[in-house]
């Protein structure tokens, strides 16, 4: 083969990301569509791997004929590189120059990064080495193959039911499972593997930046993975900005469950827990001497008027039907809210929260420090603390009573109560 030299001109090549097919076969379809309306696509037979190559061989100046066994290389770069497949084809008929000869290098070598052919050739009657002709020749995409490389776009409107009206229709029909979209992350930080994103303006209008639908038994219609094991990771994360919006909803429209989580994992919100207390529920303690002269009287309006007939000092409870968890979740106690009026010259002396552990006694969670509330005008004050204590057991709100005299008309009254919790 000294003194040949060889011309390849890629008339075309179509490279669509592990999916390719012979521009031949391609053409003959694109003439049986020609009737079909612009933008609509039938479904096909799936691609292979293989796409046509066709060039043109000159031998000692003039165009070359005859049998010739080529050598392909495929590679990353002009030169140097990595060597990503070799395909041989021997006995390729030469006429005029022209040959035409199908390359198959398997799927994952065209990610839609740029590739070369290096070449190699000898008469097809030799069983030598390959004489390779230099430079190698880059592949080049058709126009509508570059919709698909890294980067691309594919914009429009989209009117066929069929394909749902999508811009971008993908489907695996695999009998063992797979993926329809397959979107895969290497590279750190806040990277996305599909992103989706509606930006639709229209008044009510529905949009959705990922839809999951699954019409099988036992399907999903999304689902999130995260795989690492440590770290805040998530599997589905939804986020809003309206005050009317919701970051995750599940819908069931046969009665059966909307949402539903199960493992050793917990449900957790960010978001406070409140509880309201029955202020009809407060009791007196029967072992303290004073409690023996407390009356209650429950008034309609949803308070409770407490008075002594025979000292000024009384010690109440109140039960708080709380919660140790919430969907798993241990919970705190940030505050308490209370709303009271007193007459003239009595007041609450002390507020305090204690809960009931699991040995004998109470455990404080929250006290005002003996702090005095004497409006005479219907009034609500809060207890907080900055660090809200773990609830282990039943809470119980404490309310130290001091009386101006004894009898109904020295009265605190006790209306709504309110305990948040936190996880």
């Amino acid at each position: 083969m000294k003194g040949k030299s060889l011309l390849l001109i890629v008339f075309s090549l179509l490279l669509v990301l592990g999916l390719g097919g012979g521009i031949g076969g391609l053409w003959e379809e694109a003439k049986a569509k020609e009737s079909e309306a612009p933008g609509q696509v039938a479904l096909l037979t799936t691609l292979g791997t293989t796409f046509t190559y066709q060039g043109r061989l000159m031998d000692g100046g003039s165009p070359a004929n005859g049998q010739y066994d080529f050598e392909f290389k495929l590679y990353d770069a002009a030169s140097g590189g990595t060597l990503l497949g070799t395909v041989i084809k021997e006995d390729v008929t030469v006429t005029d120059g022209l040959f035409t000869v199908q390359l198959d290098f398997g799927a994952g070598v065209f990610t839609g990064d740029a590739r070369w052919l290096e070449i190699g050739v000898r008469p097809g009657s030799s069983i030598g080495a390959f004489t390779t002709l230099t430079p190698r020749q880059e592949l080049t995409a058709t126009p509508y193959a570059l919709s698909l490389r890294p980067g691309a776009q594919v914009v429009g409107s989209v009117s066929d039911a069929s394909l749902h009206y999508a811009a971008l229709y993908a489907e695996n029909s695999a009998p063992l499972g797979g993926y329809g979209v397959y979107g895969l992350v290497t590279a750190g930080g806040a990277a996305t593997g599909v992103y989706g994103y509606a930006n639709s303006t229209a008044p009510g209008g529905v949009t959705f930046g990922i839809s999951g639908r699954s019409d099988t038994g036992a399907g999903t219609g999304v689902e999130g993975y995260a795989s690492h094991t440590t770290g805040s990771t998530r599997g589905v994360i939804g986020q809003v900005f309206s005050p009317n919006g919701y970051g995750v909803q599940g819908i069931n429209n046969a009665g059966g469950v909307a949402i539903y989580a199960s493992g050793s994992g917990i449900i957790k919100s960010v978001a406070e827990t409140r509880l309201a207390i029955n202020p009809f529920e407060i009791e007196a303690t029967s072992h303290i001497a004073a409690n023996s002269g407390l009356r209650f009287l429950h008034h309609w309006g949803g308070w409770n008027e407490i008075w002594n007939d025979t000292h000024t000092q009384g010690i109440i409870y109140v039960p708080v039907h709380n919660f140790i968890t919430l969907f798993g979740s241990p919970q705190k106690l940030k505050s308490l809210e209370v709303c009271y009026e007193v007459t003239s010259g009595s007041y609450i002396w002390n507020t305090a929260v204690y809960h009931i552990g699991s040995t004998k006694g109470y455990t404080t969670l929250l006290n005002d420090s003996m702090t005095i509330r004497n409006s005479t005008t219907w009034t609500c004050y809060a207890v907080t603390t900055p660090s809200p204590a773990l609830i282990d057991g039943p809470m119980l709100v404490y309310f130290n009573l001091i009386f101006a005299g004894t009898g109904s008309s020295h009265k605190i009254t006790i209306g709504r109560m309110v305990a948040t919790l936190v996880e």
